[in-house]
Parts: structure tokens; C-alpha cells; sequence
């Protein structure tokens, strides 16, 4: 009784931070409610002048003799531009301070489907605002209002309810009693701080395309779940959102709370997926079918409860999420060691983004992080311990299907070879061993990779370069393998510390995060937590050096093959640079290579610990834990707050 009051008092508590937080996110409002103060909703404007096709500037009506300006919360703007078309705005905000102008800039975009563009001003003294299209576009203006009440902001109150929930588990899960072991601590910390941020992205995001490549992925999903018709009947609006248009651009979201509830109400009555006049047919590889299923299942679903799309497309994500979460929780349960360390890459800021949009990417990486929890299960395992031959079905089968949508991570399978040699005596034993999985190698590698290099298509992917040609790139590989060598060699070597350690595999989140508008140094955190979470499980002292060099020497064989199959399938033929390569890809690796690295290197490195209380604060693991995963949660609330409830709820 007394865990479940817990829980409801933490749940209440966090409700009641979140109420709080959205209702001190519009304190401009309440600090100047005098009509003195603040300009009245019904003054309106006094003069809007259009000075040019993509100019205009708007002058505030202040009749009153003894205050020059006065406070402007946001202002209200219907837009329209001269073409139906992303519209880049700059914005110029001038304030009367001190005896003279003084002007604030800003930028936004007014995306396809929003008119009234909100500006969120919040300053005092406010004379005038000048707007400019960023691209010299026409537009005209129109139905320009002063927005000063006060509004109750429901992102803001979710993202802040659930920030505080992980919060206050973190602070409980300090303080309360140390009898349980640290996996399952780590486990169910994970467990709490992923379902909250994960389901604040999925809620939060805009219903629009923000993660990579989601409007690919998009058409899969709905090809698949128009089973067993394989028809799709959907309207040019809800085409736009599967096609790569500036309708879902990146640099195009709603940037306001008013925003958001305008645009989702103009899509879900353009995107019409029953009955529309277009009819297109996707293309979906078969190896992928079981990363898009549970996508696929939630689509069907929201189509036959005739759900608005928007809502349709969040229960995408939260599906796609909900198995991200269950695969990566199975491996922190089968795991014997380096807890921390998966829940760490687990937590990344990359990582959950990519679980709470369209993607098959967090599919591969919980199916290989479960298949190499396994791996290590059978590694500490004894000669006589039954459950060889079970666990090695299960790494081999859940590697293998982690390999399905991207094959290149086969070699991480075969760092199982360590196995016969650390557990098996019999000589005939590590050769059954060994070969069975040389052979799920061979044939994952056989099944997808060899067919490029032996038949490789006319073509590659577009997106690349317009001239890409698999078959004239594998023909300039054979013919200069030297120079290819030199070429993937000389650019591993320039990106891979930046894949490993930098903000391409820890902070970016799809369009949203680049590298202008991430946290600068916000990565080298992260390489301090994955060292730390290495260092402080003091079981990996076990592994050989043999073990790590050969765990390290595989993990460099998949770059290898990341690199070569975007320098085959993106890259114009010949280039001397390997184009489209992305931090992301190397997640999957970050386990192996920093438990190769840094496991147990506090044991390894013979570090004496002090002695009396000091000693004991060092030597237990409980509390570092408790730390990083306070680290953890700080990090993806700041995140989340600066990347996607500032920029585009507010």
C-alpha cells in the first residue's frame, strides 16, 4: 500500500508542477494588466504600412501623452502569401527605452496551412514591428490583433508534468531503501524516464515531419497498413505529409501553441486517408516489414476509428516508441553487467528522439542491444550451465533481426567467437559453436550485402546526387581499390571520434537539433557518463584483452561497412568524399566499443580506494548510479525545453 501512495503522491505532486509552470510561462500577461501598461486587445493598430512586396511595418496605436509604447505579449497576424508556399520571415521589434529606439530582431517562418502567425514579443515599450520576407516573397497582411490575455498552455503544462514525474522518481529513488540489486534499479529508472520524455516527444512534436527521413519511412507504414487491399485513397493534403515538400519542411513548424492548434485543425481536414482523389503505391522492402509492423498495426487502427490524422500520426510514434522501450527494458533485464552504460545510450537525446517519430532505427537498435545482452549472458555463463543453447538462439535470432532493415551490423555478431574459447573445453563444441554463428553471419550478409556488390542497381539513392549509380560506383571501387582504401580509411579517420563521442550520435535529434542549435560542448557530457558508466562496473574486469581488441576490432569492421554502403548508395561515383553518413548510424555500436574500452578500468587501472567513510561513498555503485541517471534526466529536460517546447510551443 504504502509504494502505491508513493506513486500517487509523486504523480499529484507532478501535476501540480506542471499546472504551476504553465501558468508561470505567462507571467507577462499578469504583470502588466493595467491598461497604462499594456496595450488593450481592442486598440488594435494605428497604421500598417506595405512599403514594398516584401516588406511591412506596423505602428502601434499609444495616444496616451506620457508613455511612449507599452507592453505587447504576442501579436496575432494573418499572412498570406503570394504563392501557397513556406514564407521565411525577419522580424524587427522597436521599443521606446531610455530616450531612444532600440530594436530587437528575431526570425520565423509562417508554415503552409497557418495564417495567423503568432509573434511572441513579451516586451515593454513596444512603438512598432517591422516584418520582412527573409527571400524578398510578396505577401499581404491582414486581421492584426494584440493577444495580452492570458492563455493555459496544455504542452507546456504535459511537458512539465511529466519532466517533474522523472524528476521526483530520480530524487525518491535516492533517498528510499538500498536493498534491491543496481540492474534493477537502472532498469526501472530507465523504464520511468523514457516512457515520460518519450511520450512527452510524441505529444509535444509537431504532427508534421521533424525526424529523419520520417516521410520515407511514413509510406511504408501506411502502404503496409492498408493490408490486405493494398490500396491507399488519400488527399493531396495528406500526400504532402508523405512526400518530401516544403509542406512538412524541417525549418516549417507552427512555432507557437496557437500555431500548433491552427495548423493540426487545417490538416486534419485536408488529409483526407479513406477516400482521397490520390492513389499512390509505396515501395516496402520485405526485410523491413517487422521493424514498420507495430507502426503499421497503430495506422490501421486510427483509420478505422476514422481518427483526425494528427492523432493518427501520434499513435504511430507512440507505437514505435512503445517498442523501443520493451526491447531496450528486455536488455537491461537479460544484461549480467554494464547496466548503466545501456541505459545511458538508451537515454540519448538521439535515441528517444528517434523512437518517438517514424523510424526503423530504434527497432535496429534495441534488437542489437538485446541480442548483445545475450551475447554477454553467454559469456559469463559456466560450461554446465543449461541455457547455452537457448541464449545463443536468442542472440543470433535478435542480432539477425536487428540486421534485417540495416545489414551492415553483421560483424557485430561475430564478436560471439570470443564465447567457445572463454566458456566451452570441448574442442568440438567451439567448432559447432563457432560455425553456427559464422553461418547466421554469412547468410545475413549473403542476403543483403553480397547482392549489391554482385548486382549492383543503375541507380542509388537521389537524395545524395542526381548522378548516383551503384553499378558505376562498385565499377570505380574494383578498379581503384587502393584509392577507395585511401578514401574510406582518411575519412574514418577525420569522422569517427565526431561519431563516437560528438553531438552526431548524442544530441541531434532529427531536424530539430543541428548543430547551430544544439548545446555547445552539450556532448562531451555524455563521453564523460558513457566512461564513467563503463568504469564503475567493476564485472567487466573479466574480459580479456584479447576480448576487447577482437570486440573493437569488429565494431571497426561495421564502420567499415556504414562508410562503403553510403559511399556505394549516396555518393556520386569517384568522389573523394563519402557523402551522407550520420552520427545516428553508430549508436548501435557505443555498447561494444565503450565496454571494450573503459569496462571495469577502475579495477584494470589499480586504483586503491581511500579508506574510512570516504571509502564507502566511493565503493558504492548505488549512488554513482543514482547520479548519472539524475544527469541523465537534467539533461533531456533542458533538452526538451530549448529544442522543442521553446522554439515551437510557446
Amino acid at each position: 500500500m504504502k509504494k502505491h501512495l508513493d506513486t500517487i503522491l509523486m504523480v499529484v505532486t507532478a501535476l501540480i508542477l506542471g499546472a504551476l509552470t504553465a501558468v508561470f510561462s505567462q507571467m507577462g500577461p499578469f504583470l502588466h494588466m493595467s491598461a497604462k501598461a499594456s496595450y488593450e486587445e481592442s486598440e488594435a493598430i494605428k497604421t500598417v504600412l506595405i512599403t514594398g512586396t516584401g516588406k511591412c511595418s506596423i505602428i502601434m496605436n499609444d495616444e496616451d501623452a506620457d508613455t511612449v509604447g507599452r507592453y505587447i505579449n504576442k501579436l496575432s497576424i494573418a499572412v498570406y502569401p503570394k504563392e501557397d508556399r513556406v514564407l521565411p520571415l525577419s522580424i524587427r521589434v522597436n521599443t521606446y527605452e531610455n530616450g531612444e529606439t532600440v530594436s530587437y530582431a528575431m526570425n520565423d517562418v509562417n508554415p503552409v496551412y497557418v495564417k495567423n502567425e503568432i509573434i511572441r514579443i513579451d516586451r515593454n515599450n513596444v512603438v512598432s514591428v517591422d516584418i520582412e520576407s527573409s527571400d524578398r516573397s510578396a505577401f499581404s497582411v491582414s486581421d492584426i490583433k494584440i493577444q495580452n490575455g492570458f492563455s493555459f498552455n496544455f504542452i507546456v503544462f504535459i511537458f512539465a508534468s511529466l519532466s517533474a514525474y522523472a524528476a521526483i522518481y530520480c530524487v525518491w529513488a535516492f533517498f528510499r531503501k538500498k536493498d534491491i540489486g543496481p540492474g534493477v534499479v537502472i532498469r526501472k529508472m530507465f523504464l520511468t524516464a523514457s516512457v515520460c520524455f518519450g511520450v512527452c516527444l510524441c505529444l509535444c512534436l509537431p504532427a508534421n515531419k521533424v525526424g529523419n527521413d520520417e516521410e520515407t519511412h511514413l509510406q511504408a507504414v501506411m502502404q503496409i497498413a492498408s493490408f490486405p487491399s493494398n490500396e491507399l485513397h488519400v488527399s493531396e493534403g495528406l500526400m504532402n505529409q508523405l512526400s518530401v515538400t516544403e509542406y512538412n519542411n524541417p525549418d516549417a513548424q507552427p512555432g507557437s501553441y496557437e500555431e500548433i492548434i491552427e495548423f493540426e485543425t487545417v490538416l486534419s481536414n485536408k488529409s483526407d486517408y479513406k477516400e482521397g482523389a490520390r492513389a499512390p503505391q509505396f515501395y516496402v522492402m520485405a526485410n523491413r516489414v517487422p521493424a514498420y509492423l507495430a507502426m503499421a498495426v497503430a495506422a490501421k487502427v486510427g483509420k478505422g476509428l476514422s481518427l483526425p490524422w494528427p492523432v493518427i500520426l501520434r499513435m504511430i510514434r507512440l507505437a514505435n516508441l512503445a517498442v523501443y522501450i520493451i526491447l531496450m527494458w528486455l536488455s537491461l533485464k537479460v544484461l549480467p553487467c554494464g547496466h548503466m552504460l545501456m541505459a545511458v545510450i538508451g537515454l540519448l537525446p538521439q535515441n528517444l528522439f528517434m523512437a518517438s517519430t517514424v523510424s526503423y532505427d530504434p527497432f535496429v537498435t534495441g534488437c542489437l542491444m538485446l541480442g548483445m545482452s545475450f551475447l554477454l549472458r553467454v559469456m559469463y555463463g559456466t560450461e554446465k550451465d543449461g541455457k547455452l543453447i537457448r541464449d545463443t538462439f536468442f542472440m543470433l535470432f535478435f542480432m539477425f533481426l536487428g540486421c534485417l532493415p540495416k545489414a551492415v551490423y553483421a560483424p557485430l555478431m561475430l564478436i560471439a567467437l570470443v564465447v567457445p574459447f572463454r566458456r566451452l573445453k570441448d574442442r568440438q563444441q567451439r567448432v559447432i559453436y563457432a560455425c553456427a554463428v559464422i553461418s547466421v553471419f554469412v547468410f545475413t550478409m549473403l542476403l543483403f550485402v553480397i547482392p549489391t556488390i554482385v548486382a549492383p542497381a543503375d541507380t542509388g539513392d537521389t537524395r545524395g546526387s542526381t548522378d548516383v549509380s551503384e553499378m558505376s560506383q562498385m565499377g570505380f571501387i574494383l578498379g581503384n581499390p587502393m584509392k577507395f582504401a585511401g578514401i574510406l580509411l582518411s575519412q574514418m579517420a577525420r569522422w569517427i571520434p565526431q561519431c563516437l563521442i560528438g553531438p552526431d550520435c548524442t544530441t541531434f535529434m532529427g531536424h530539430i537539433v543541428t548543430g547551430t542549435s544544439e548545446f555547445r560542448g552539450y556532448w562531451f557530457i555524455y563521453f564523460i557518463l558513457f566512461v564513467m558508466a563503463a568504469a564503475v562496473q567493476g564485472e567487466n574486469a573479466s574480459i580479456k584483452a584479447k576480448e576487447r581488441l577482437w570486440g573493437l576490432f569488429m565494431c571497426f569492421g561495421t564502420g567499415v561497412l556504414i562508410w562503403s554502403a553510403m559511399y556505394v548508395s549516396f555518393t556520386s561515383p569517384g568522389a573523394t568524399e563519402i557523402a551522407g553518413v550520420q552520427g545516428r548510424y553508430f549508436i548501435p555500436v557505443l555498447f561494444p566499443v565503450y565496454l571494450s574500452l573503459f569496462g571495469g578500468a577502475i579495477r584494470l587501472a589499480g586504483i586503491k580506494l581511500p579508506e574510512g567513510k570516504l571509502a564507502k561513498l566511493v565503493s558504492d555503485e548505488r549512488i554513482w548510479y543514482d547520479l548519472m541517471m539524475a544527469v541523465l534526466v537534467g539533461l533531456m529536460i533542458l533538452t526538451l525545453w530549448k529544442t522543442v517546447i521553446f522554439p515551437y510551443c510557446m
